[in-house]
């Protein structure tokens, strides 16, 4: 028992050295450690608030808890289909096996479960961006260190979607706790969170093979060191999914690039000057969350104040960033500065869509960079007074232009949660469970609610957890994949369109065709005008009206 309790001891020791913050030791940090210690407290705090305040649930966090609900009801692990095998309906791992946590405990804590650990993940991602910052091989000065870590506490798209019930938190802390380690050259931490980032995001490959890289060049043939633990995390998840889906590759990642390849640049025949157009605005869209701006009404950002100004100064730093990593050949913040080169293209030239929660943790990456684009920038002031002064003064105003939005943010999405998403798309899945029979299917775009309420087959477009879907649309021309094609071929019992959707449907079908002919209108829902009119921007959101139709005759 002595040898036991020693081992045990030697491993706690190992442990806690392994994951040390370096740097905190240090007495000239002390203001700056306790300033990231309240910060994380009041991340915590401020997004438990949000989770009280608001209560609110991004659609696709239903689509993805619904599987970890279906596995401990015994349905297995995929969404409700009737007549199909499992579907790998998820992108993100952590996204279903931290709810999981939950619903074995009992079957709906899952989302509660990752609304909490995205809250303790938020205090974190706080510590390890101020670990990153004081680190000498960064060196960003105290004074401006609190930008970035203001910005990860308190941005509201920082708190926003983790606590909505997505991943995007865990994606975001994992992925800073990996370039920390990596900085250190801590090799078996490391590995460790690298195979966590691939957990966390199928598209954190592109960040593995950086880090890898850069380890293959540095390290050499210790780069095992971090391929071992690595592949001890990941590659049970492959092997369990090549059995038990047929494939490791999601079938939303197909869905994805299947359905929205018709946007794509290269499938719209755009003249020289349309492509650079198509950039440009791609490129404003992937920096946009440097800036103040919000997404609650799933329409892609929207601008706060002076947002593209502010983002657009935001992006330069970075990019005077990277050239200064490149001119400098300052080797250890090289795989730092690749991250948001590599995603940043990936985002504007490969990637079909753009979801808005996607580009939290590059945003996170984005600003620590620029961050240290600025430190360099005013390091060439000579008056060493005005260098501190200068830099406190650019941190404490970005934070405040940041901080704008959390009062705007917290208020809108309550009222989305309670007018738009209780009180109509949660509404229209509890009247399909009542109207359909169990062997009825329903097609619609939006799944999460729809899909989770109902418990009903889903034709949804572009077929994120129905695999017949991905099937009907690769045989259409990219630029006819589109939700009226789907539904005029699979021809589903019911139908739940919203009213630009029902209006474009009769219009591409005509007087006479199968929609009219076909299809009657059992019920309208929608949104209260009298209590939505107060919504910010409310003019952006299309899920206020829809419409459920039923097939004659099913």
């Amino acid at each position: 028992m002595t040898a036991v309790g020693a081992t045990i001891r030697r491993i706690y020791a190992s442990v806690i050295q392994e994951f040390r913050i370096e740097g905190w030791s240090d007495p000239r940090n002390k203001r700056l450690i306790t300033a990231a210690c309240v910060l994380a407290v009041a991340a915590f705090v401020v997004r438990m608030l949000f989770w009280w305040y608001t209560g609110r649930t991004w659609e696709d966090a239903l689509i993805t808890v619904l599987h970890s609900e279906n596995l401990v009801s015994g349905l297995g692990l995929t969404h409700y289909l009737t007549g199909q095998g499992p579907v790998h309906g998820f992108t993100s791992p952590l996204g279903v096996l931290v709810p999981l946590i939950g619903d074995l405990v009992k079957a709906g804590y899952g989302l509660g479960t990752v609304k909490l650990v995205s809250a303790l993940c938020g205090s974190l991602a706080v510590i390890f961006v101020a670990g990153i910052g004081i680190h000498p091989k960064f060196g960003i000065p105290r004074a401006l260190l609190i930008l970035p870590i203001g910005f990860v506490a308190l941005d509201y798209n920082q708190i926003m979607w983790g606590m909505s019930g997505m991943e995007t938190q865990m994606v975001t802390t994992v992925l800073l706790m990996s370039i920390y380690y990596l900085l250190r050259e801590k090799l078996f931490a490391t590995g460790i969170l690298l195979g966590l980032c691939l957990l966390a995001r199928p598209d954190m490959v592109f960040w593995v093979a950086i880090a890898g890289t850069y380890l293959l060049f540095t390290r050499r043939l210790e780069t095992v060191k971090a391929i071992v633990p690595a592949a001890v995390v990941y590659l049970p998840w492959l092997i369990f999914t090549t059995g038990y889906y047929g494939s490791p590759l999601p079938n939303t990642i197909m869905a994805k690039f299947v359905g929205y390849q018709g946007r794509s640049w290269m499938h719209q025949n755009l003249s020289l000057a349309g492509t650079l157009h198509y950039v440009l605005v791609a490129t404003r869209q992937v920096f946009q969350p440097l800036g103040p701006c919000l997404a609650s009404h799933g329409t892609g950002y929207i601008n706060c104040g002076y947002g593209f100004w502010i983002s657009y100064a935001v992006s330069l730093f970075a990019f005077i960033a990277v050239c200064l990593i490149l001119l400098q050949r300052r080797k250890e913040l090289l795989p730092s500065g690749l991250f948001v080169v590599a995603y940043a293209a990936y985002y504007i030239f490969l990637a079909p869509s753009i979801a808005a929660w996607y580009l939290v943790p590059f945003a996170a990456v984005g600003v620590l960079l620029s961050t240290y684009g600025i430190g360099r920038t005013t390091s060439m002031l000579k008056n060493r007074n005005l260098q501190r002064y200068s830099s406190a003064s650019i941190a404490v105003g970005y934070l405040a232009c940041m901080a704008t939005v959390l009062p705007i943010g917290f208020n809108t999405d309550r009222q989305i949660q309670l007018y738009i998403e209780d009180g109509v798309r949660k509404e229209i899945g509890l009247y399909l469970s009542t109207v359909m029979d169990k062997g009825q299917s329903v097609g619609c775009e939006c799944l999460g609610y729809i899909g989770y309420y109902s418990r009903r087959t889903v034709y949804d477009f572009p077929g994120l957890c129905n695999p017949h879907v991905v099937e009907c649309l690769r045989t259409e021309e990219p630029s006819q994949r589109c939700l009226y094609c789907m539904l005029e071929h699979f021809r589903p019992d019911f139908m739940v369109l919203r009213r630009y959707e029902y209006e474009s449907c009769k219009e591409r079908c005509g007087i006479d065709g199968w929609v009219t002919r076909d299809y009657q209108a059992l019920r309208w829902f929608e949104a209260d005008p009298s209590k939505t009119k107060d919504i910010f921007l409310i003019e952006d959101n299309i899920d206020t009206s829809f419409v459920v139709l039923k097939k004659k005759g099913a």
